[in-house]
């Protein structure tokens, strides 16, 4: 059986990766005094087409309980139309696992049950939980490289 693992977002990739080297990126600065993801949250709060997203989202930030309430309505969704989707939790947010003989279903249901649940929550979410400061990943990880001596400061 075939599986297959998604991930939403190039970010905790990155992070991921980071990790993997056994750099992290944790510890590299410190926090910006004003929300460097204000910007995101006014166009996710636009953006938002469901009750349920403009309520999370009304405060300016994605509490844990709320990235968890939208990944189980997202859950739920994918199940309703007849596919299964497996949720694995990976550094404090969650990737997907589906099994390959569902690809097809869980393709054709699965921006339509983004919609509502996941769409602006997720990203906001993880992004947040991985870049606090909304830097550029290249940029934050050449600066641990740098701290740690792994690369050249130039």
């Amino acid at each position: 059986m075939v599986r297959y693992v998604i991930r939403r977002s190039t970010a905790p990739a990155v992070a991921a990766l980071a990790f993997a080297l056994g750099i992290g990126i944790v510890g590299c600065g410190a926090a910006a005094e004003d929300d460097p993801w204000a910007a995101e949250v006014r166009a996710a709060q636009q953006a938002a087409t469901s009750d349920f997203e403009r309520e999370v989202l009304e405060d300016g930030s994605v509490s844990r309980a709320e990235y968890e309430e939208a990944m189980q309505r997202y859950v739920q969704c994918i199940e309703s139309e007849g596919a299964q989707v497996g949720l694995i939790p990976t550094d404090g947010y969650y990737t997907y696992e589906i099994d390959g003989s569902v690809v097809d279903v869980y393709d054709a249901v699965s921006d339509g049950c983004r919609t509502g649940n996941t769409r602006f929550i997720e990203p906001l979410f993880v992004d947040r939980l991985t870049n606090p400061r909304n830097e550029s990943f290249a940029k934050l990880v050449a600066e641990c490289f740098i701290a740690r001596e792994v690369a050249p400061a130039d």
